[in-house]
């Protein structure tokens, strides 16, 4: 798995966080980077983006890694 850039406004390093939100009649896991200033993931990675948690944590990772638009 990829290692966490540190944040781009403050210079921390994130943390990863799982989530669950309820979709209705179930709960989807999911992943979400946040850092204590505030900045988090707009996307949120959950269980219909990957078959497991590492595929997960690795979609997430890449998204705050990327830094700009492709």
């Amino acid at each position: 798995m990829d290692k966490i850039k540190e944040c781009p406004f403050c210079g921390e390093t994130p943390s990863l966080i799982k989530i669950s939100y309820n979709m209705g009649h179930e709960h989807i896991p999911g992943y979400q980077i946040a850092c204590i200033c505030g900045v988090h993931t707009v996307t949120k990675i959950d269980g219909y983006d990957g078959k497991n948690d590492e595929e997960l944590k690795s979609k997430v990772l890449k998204i705050w890694n990327r830094r700009g638009i492709e």
